[in-house]
């Protein structure tokens, strides 16, 4: 989703480090290469307040139908995954921005979720630099798995030597199922899936 797809919503929330939750329109936003650095928000009684994003937790945006169908298929093979198999998650009204730290840097952005519904145990994040296949997909992704708030990035060109070690390597019916495969990143999203459902 892009800026103007923010500021067309009818209803966004912002959720600040202290807990509070705002509700309103949004007149005005900054997005840089995919990452929500600040925005305003137009409250009920047409009170404004700008927040950055290292002030907030959390941004839910709902979106419009037709800015909901634009976001799924700007991700080609994830949307049609979550189509077949999450009809739910591809149905959602919301659209996530959730505090993060990109891999080596210290500055706090929000970035839009790829997974909400199953990302209790591993946040995933779309790359912004990331470089794109022949099919339309992302070569690599941003991993925030819980507890440890730092940022793995998932590249495809090292993924099937480095995915069971490095990202899904605490869960130990994953190894042992895919233990000799040669994984895809083209199926990340069905394995982080895996890994919400089957993995203490």
């Amino acid at each position: 989703m892009d800026a103007s797809g923010i500021m067309m919503s009818k209803e966004v929330h912002v959720f600040t480090l202290d807990g509070k939750d705002i509700s309103g329109t949004v007149p005005s936003c900054m997005l840089n290469m995919g990452q929500l650095q600040s925005i305003t928000i137009k409250t009920a009684s047409g009170e404004k307040l700008k927040f950055k994003a290292e002030e907030l937790s959390e941004v839910r945006v709902k979106p419009s139908k037709f800015m909901n169908v634009t976001t799924m298929l700007s991700q080609p093979n994830m949307s049609k995954f979550l189509k077949q198999d999450f009809g739910e998650v591809l149905n959602r009204e919301w659209v996530f921005y959730v505090q993060t730290s990109p891999p080596g840097k210290d500055k706090k952005v929000m970035m839009q979720l790829l997974n909400p519904g199953f990302d209790k145990k591993m946040k995933v994040f779309q790359d912004p630099m990331a470089e794109q296949t022949g099919g339309g997909d992302d070569k690599s992704y941003f991993v925030v798995k819980a507890g440890s708030g730092e940022a793995i990035k998932v590249k495809k060109n090292m993924y099937k030597k480095e995915a069971l070690t490095t990202v899904f390597g605490d869960c130990k019916v994953m190894v042992e199922f895919y233990s000799g495969d040669k994984l895809r990143l083209e199926d990340f999203a069905e394995h982080v899936f895996i890994h919400d459902q089957l993995c203490e």
